[in-house]
């Protein structure tokens, strides 16, 4: 067991150097070439508790030291040059930081193990075993066991994966993660093979995931989010992430509707429009829109940044032939953006109780934009509606995104009863999103998981 054990940590990336906490007076527990160290087991000892997350107990760390003490005395040269690397090795993994070192950390456990499994009957492998056992215990038998540790990052991987979609903090409750380990053990035994080594991998499978997503650039985490999007079936646009800025309201100047843009704007971008409609900007047509100019209120044009945000009262006659919401908003968004070039949707349009919201993709003179269009329908006067919409070069999208979705969501009418778009378009809360990933599958909890991983490899 000695060899394999030893064997288990990798060549050191510089020289030995004592753990934190070893005795600045350093004792020679053995003589010879080179000779063992007391901060040689100190080493040990403490790549063992960081291997496993335990204290070792008084009589764990002194069956520890007379084990090394014992195969020293016996070890070729060789061996005990890889006993020597403890220290090393343990100023390796002290620090890392954050997700790489938990890699570590699981790399360590489990080189520990292997080393132990090999020879079961030896005292470190009992040693390494039974702290394993208590740090994770075997809640049902079978090749290979499931085990508590393997549960737990399950649902920590769950939960951070609905933390990344929704764009918050998203934390289960003891009794639903209680309600999905008993679920689990249940049904573990009927599990496909394959799924159980997946599952059995769990824990190093969260650190890799979450190590990969603190070394990607900024695209790298989006094109990870839109990944992740489409694996767990989000049938609405991803949020962007939420306008922090302080806001002004603009309202409709007679009384249809109010929403929030950016404080900063009038200052950055010159006087808010007036309601003229700018040169060049052919979107909001009033023959569309309405008779007058007035019909097709324009929020801001920022021609520095090539974008217009605007908000619109649409008469009943223009959706008065449309059968339903969904429908009278393609039709909208066709007479608003086909003038200006193609435009092809992202993703799924989000139909909820009177409101529609989509994203789009347009190609305009040479150029690609991103479009967000809602639509809300009134109740008075029947047919009516409120758009509003908001025109971005791609270019733009990271910086803007934010505002225009504020401006979006934000969308007032003065009827006390009316709800705001996102009440309507009725959004699943993160906790209910988490609890649907819980509540999927394992076989499919396991196909995603696969998934999203070898998409980061």
């Amino acid at each position: 067991m000695a060899a394999a054990l030893l064997a288990a940590l990798w060549p050191a990336a510089a020289g030995p150097q004592a753990p934190p906490g070893a005795e600045p007076n350093d004792p020679t527990l053995v003589e010879g070439v080179p000779p063992l160290k007391q901060s040689d087991v100190e080493a040990w000892k403490h790549l063992v508790e960081l291997a496993f997350g335990d204290a070792l107990t008084k009589e764990q760390s002194a069956l520890l030291q007379d084990q090394l003490v014992a195969h020293w005395g016996q070890a070729n040269g060789s061996t005990r040059s890889q006993l020597g690397q403890a220290s090393a090795a343990w100023q390796q993994i002290g620090t890392a930081q954050g997700a790489h070192r938990e890699m570590l950390r699981l790399a360590l456990r489990e080189q520990l193990l292997e080393a132990a499994r090999s020879d079961p009957d030896d005292a470190i492998s009992k040693l390494v075993l039974g702290l394993y056992d208590a740090a994770s215990p075997v809640l049902v038998d079978g090749e290979p066991p499931l085990r508590k540790g393997s549960v737990g990052a399950l649902i920590s991987l769950l939960e951070w994966l609905t933390s990344q979609a929704a764009g918050q903090a998203v934390e289960l409750n003891e009794v639903e993660r209680d309600r999905f380990t008993s679920q689990l053990v249940e049904y573990y035994p009927h599990a496909a093979p394959g799924d159980r080594m997946l599952l059995a991998h769990l824990e190093e499978t969260l650190a890799f995931v979450r190590a990969q997503w603190a070394e990607a650039d900024p695209q790298g985490q989006a094109n990870f989010r839109a990944n992740l999007a489409r694996l767990m079936g989000l049938n609405r646009p991803p949020l962007p992430a939420p306008y922090a800025g302080p806001t002004e309201t603009w309202e409709h100047p007679n009384g249809l509707f109010s929403v929030d843009y950016p404080a900063e704007w009038p200052a950055r971008y010159g006087s808010l429009s007036d309601g003229t409609i700018v040169a060049g900007w052919s979107l909001f047509d009033v023959t569309v829109l309405g008779e007058a100019p007035s019909a097709a209120l324009e929020l801001g044009a920022l021609p520095d940044a090539g974008a217009l945000i605007a908000a619109a009262a649409v008469p009943p006659d223009v959706l008065a032939d449309r059968l339903t919401i969904e429908e009278a908003a393609f039709a909208l968004a066709h007479e608003l953006l086909s003038p200006s070039g193609a435009a092809e949707p992202l993703g799924d349009t989000v139909v909820g109780k009177g409101a529609v919201l989509a994203v789009w993709r347009q190609q305009s003179a040479g150029a690609e934009y991103f479009v967000w269009l809602s639509v809300l329908l009134l109740r008075e006067p029947r047919g009516g509606a409120i758009a509003t919409l908001a025109r971005a070069p791609s270019a733009q999208k990271a910086d803007l995104e934010p505002a225009f979705s504020h401006i979006v969501y934000s969308l007032r009418l003065p009827d006390p009863d009316a709800k705001q778009l996102p009440e309507l378009l009725d959004f699943p809360d993160p906790r209910d999103l988490a609890l649907d990933l819980l509540n999927t599958p394992l076989r499919e909890q396991m196909d995603m998981i696969e998934g999203l991983t070898s998409g980061m490899r």
